[in-house]
């Protein structure tokens, strides 16, 4: 699937992006030097429109508009 209307990017110390899809309701992960992601958590089922990603300690943080709250897949 393609992302559709991403809205935020974060990259980390190891060059890994995490894309906040918002059209698709994910966090896409993309590995260093890949063009293909993968969903970050599948917990998130009842997740709107992500808006916004950063990740600290391991940790990524996701920034739901639809719902005013911050998914952490810890």
């Amino acid at each position: 699937m393609l992302l559709n209307t991403p809205k935020d990017v974060f990259v980390d110390s190891l060059e890994n992006i995490y894309v906040a899809d918002s059209g698709n309701r994910r966090i896409q992960f993309f590995a260093s030097g890949n063009t293909i992601g993968s969903t970050v958590s599948t917990s998130w089922t009842s997740a709107g429109s992500m808006w916004g990603v950063q990740v600290v300690n391991n940790s990524i943080y996701a920034c739901d508009r639809d719902n005013s709250i911050v998914w952490n897949n810890g």
